[in-house]
């Protein structure tokens, strides 16, 4: 992620996930990421894929290609037919370790999914955009959330993100990114926005096959 927004930023016209209702009082316990990611080779995720209101919705896949062992920890591949989708959501390279899910394309290695409720009392991470812009605070929210979506309606647990812009007078200041996942299911809605103007950047799922 930290690449895709330093990219976005750097060019000028992107920052590099709305929102759901329905709090449930159910909280997941301790477990892998790959509970609420799975990543067995073959699966795939068919999402829409919409840019605020400037072009109609396209429609994008995400298969995991290959897994591999590196050390104790696993590797997964993954290929779409966007590469700004893999860009902004989903990595193109994954690597679990510890029970959670890192981003491992080239030198990123942040944090792309916990499902330990241990760290929910703290900061993920703070992803810096550019110095001259601001930054997000990343959170892990476990109280499980209904998500609606043309697959079918979600419990997720959702990564959270806080964009805090230099100038608090910026349009962008203070909004939320959301990064949702469904267990059992993968990551079924996202949502990010442009820097410049706050455009929201969004996919969600149409449909999902496991092997």
């Amino acid at each position: 992620m930290k690449n895709v927004f330093l990219l976005l930023a750097l060019c000028s016209v992107f920052l590099s996930l709305q929102s759901c209702g329905g709090n449930d009082d159910e909280s997941v316990q301790p477990v892998s990421a790959t509970d609420f990611m799975p990543l067995e080779v073959g699966a795939y995720w068919v999402y829409e894929f919409s840019v605020g209101t400037f072009s109609e919705p396209s429609i994008d896949t995400v298969t995991v290609t290959d897994s591999y062992a590196d050390g104790d920890d696993m590797i997964f591949e993954l290929s779409s037919d966007s590469e700004f989708l893999m860009m902004v959501f989903i990595p193109e390279r994954l690597r679990l370790s510890d029970g959670q899910l890192f981003d491992d394309t080239g030198d990123s290695n942040t944090l792309f999914l916990t499902a330990d409720v241990a760290v929910t009392a703290t900061e993920l991470y703070t992803e810096e955009v550019h110095p001259d812009l601001g930054s997000v605070i990343y959170r892990y929210q476990p109280v499980l959330e209904t998500v609606e979506t043309p697959a079918g309606s979600f419990d997720c647990i959702n990564i959270e993100g806080e964009i805090v812009s230099l100038d608090t007078n910026e349009e962008i200041h203070g909004l939320r990114i959301d990064n949702f996942f469904s267990e059992g299911v993968g990551m079924v809605n996202a949502k990010k926005y442009f820097w410049a103007n706050a455009t929201p950047i969004e996919i969600e799922l149409l449909e999902f096959h496991l092997p």
